[in-house]
Parts: structure tokens; C-alpha cells; sequence
């Protein structure tokens, strides 16, 4: 019985590491990461107040058609955007363009990305800041770190769950509680993160404290949806524990004597 309940609590925590691994490794992915970190960007300097006022000078700046990138002077980001973008002249567009641009230079350079007015590197972010430590977790050479440290954390899950299966006495049961067990875990605790960052996006009076909340909430989402579906399989496999159990009890019930066999 020890023996059964080790296994299960080492299976459903592996599971949760597995979880806690896998989300960063996808809001720090290819396609998460430069969407999270332009963000960042844009709450930092402000984008929605910086590109009507200067829309105008990078639509002049375009007249020249021959480049196909015009670059972007003014913010502290060294980037670029199409010429095509900036000859039109339409604010939002270029505000999603110079989004874009700087969520794939955070993503892929870092705070190396930033630049001060004579175009020097100048990220030199506070240890403490928030901002430093996202940029840090969510740019492209940390993710190829949580896909490594996700793709361990799922062997050792795997290699439990199979131990268990084969050397516990009801391994299976063992197996899918402790799958339902780490899904509520995580949909706990990752719900418990989405409501505070909830209410920190709501409280947050700075465009950069609010976007970091925003980002928060949206990371506790990913884990609420994996650990749900956790749970789901674990909840599945419950019920087929369940179900097997009772068919034998009412296999082993006496049968009266004029029941058919």
C-alpha cells in the first residue's frame, strides 16, 4: 500500500513539473513569444501614443521604395518594418508592424535589444525588474531550455507511469489517480495565478505593470487548460477503475436459484 502511494504522488508531481515545463516552453515558443514579448514592448513605450504622432515621419521616411525595410528611429529598440507599411501612413498599421518587430527582436536578442539615442546596446535592466526577468524566461535560447527540461521531466513521467503499471499491485488506478490528482493540482494553483493576475491587470495604474499581468494571466492559462486536460484523461481512466471494480462485485453476488447462469 506504501509502496502503491509513493509511486502515485512521485507519477502526479513528475506530471506537474511536466505541466509547469510545458507552458513556458509554449509562451516562450516561436509562435507565443515575440506575440508576448511585442506586447511588452509596445505597453513600455508606449506604441498606441507613439505611432499617430509619428506616423507621418516614417511614411516620408518610405518614400523611397527601393529599400524593402524602412528603420525605425525614436524608440529604444533597434528595428525595422516594411516599406510598405510605413508609406501608408496608417497609424495602427504601423503600430502592429513596429509590434511585431520588436516582440521578434525581444524574443530572439533579448534586453541586448534595446538601444539608447546613439545606437548602443543599453540593456541594462534592474536585477529586480519584473520586465527583466520576462524577457529573460520568454526569449528564443531559454525556450530551447524548457523544451529540453519539458521533454525530461515527460520520460520521467512515462517511466513511473509504466513502472507502476507493471510492478504495483493496481497500477492502473494507481496511474490515473495520480493523472487526476496532478490536473486539479495544476488547474488549482494555475487558476489561483490567472485570478491574481487578473487583479493585478485591473489594479496596475503603469502600461508596462499592466501588460506584465496580461502576460502572467495568459501564461496561467495555458496551465489551467493543460491541467485540465490532465485531469480529464486521469478522471477517464477513474472511471474505468470504477467500472471494472463494480463488474466483479456483481460477478461475485450470489445468483438466486432459478436465475439463469
Amino acid at each position: 500500500m506504501r509502496r502503491r502511494r509513493a509511486l502515485g504522488a512521485l507519477f502526479a508531481f513528475c506530471l506537474v513539473v511536466t505541466i509547469f515545463f510545458l507552458t513556458l516552453a509554449q509562451a516562450s515558443g516561436a509562435r507565443a513569444g515575440p506575440v508576448l514579448l511585442g506586447r511588452l514592448a509596445s505597453a513600455m513605450v508606449e506604441l498606441d501614443r507613439w505611432a499617430p504622432r509619428h506616423s507621418d515621419d516614417l511614411a516620408e521616411a518610405a518614400r523611397d521604395r527601393t529599400r524593402p525595410q524602412v528603420a525605425v528611429e525614436g524608440l529604444p529598440l533597434r528595428l525595422s518594418i516594411p516599406t510598405s507599411v510605413a508609406a501608408s501612413g496608417d497609424p495602427e498599421a504601423i503600430r502592429d508592424a513596429i509590434m511585431s518587430a520588436a516582440g521578434q527582436s525581444l524574443w530572439r536578442d533579448g534586453r541586448a535589444a534595446f538601444v539608447d539615442d546613439e545606437g548602443v546596446v543599453a540593456g541594462d535592466i534592474s536585477i529586480t525588474s519584473p520586465v527583466r526577468w520576462t524577457i529573460t524566461t520568454l526569449k528564443q535560447d531559454r525556450n530551447d531550455f524548457w523544451l529540453v527540461a519539458t521533454a525530461a521531466a515527460g520520460v520521467a513521467s512515462l517511466a513511473i507511469g509504466l513502472l507502476t503499471l507493471f510492478a504495483a499491485p493496481g497500477g492502473f488506478a494507481v496511474v490515473a489517480r495520480g493523472a487526476l490528482g496532478a490536473g486539479v493540482l495544476c488547474v488549482l494553483a494555475f487558476g489561483a495565478i490567472w485570478a491574481l493576475m487578473q487583479a493585478l491587470a485591473g489594479a496596475a495604474m503603469a502600461p508596462a505593470d499592466i501588460e506584465l499581468a496580461r502576460i502572467g494571466r495568459d501564461w496561467a492559462w495555458m496551465g489551467l487548460r493543460a491541467g485540465f486536460a490532465t485531469g480529464l484523461v486521469g478522471l477517464a481512466g477513474q472511471v474505468a477503475v470504477w467500472t471494472a471494480q463494480r463488474e466483479r462485485r456483481y460477478e461475485r453476488w450470489p445468483r438466486a436459484a432459478d436465475e439463469p447462469a
